[in-house]
């Protein structure tokens, strides 16, 4: 209801889609721009979420964070899968996959843990709600 989540979705709310076919259906594009909003809002504040909820400090190096920050894209996904993403065939995969992905982060230097987590947390979203049809 406020941060960046917010005003996004303010902006993009009627560019949603409004029908359930997905033939039909505009607006599916608006989704990236929400997941930001609201992975930038989890990296705000004296102690944000993304250290209270997910263990990720921003302080620390990326390798120090990679454990945190692959469970927190896990515990992102399963909220879209109702737990399969961390209970099923497909685990050992994505969690291969996030670890690909914060070690490809971590390979440039001027990356930070805030920058580990906002791709982490864009990726786990966008994958959830958009690959899943939610």
């Amino acid at each position: 209801t406020a941060g960046n989540f917010a005003k996004s979705l303010a902006v993009v709310q009627s560019n949603l889609p409004s029908v359930t076919d997905p033939t039909k259906a505009t607006g599916f594009d608006q989704i990236q721009l929400l997941v930001y909003g609201a992975c930038s809002d989890l990296t705000t504040g004296t102690t944000p979420l993304m250290q209270s909820k997910y263990g990720v400090t921003s302080n620390g190096t990326i390798a120090s964070n990679q454990s945190a920050l692959i469970a927190a894209g896990m515990q992102m996904l399963d909220q879209y899968t109702a737990g399969i993403a961390s209970a099923s065939t497909a685990t050992a995969a994505i969690q291969t996959a996030l670890t690909t992905l914060v070690t490809q982060i971590a390979s440039d230097s001027a990356n930070t843990s805030k920058i580990a987590f906002m791709s982490v947390c864009i990726a786990a979203n966008t994958a959830g709600s958009s690959l899943l049809g939610f």
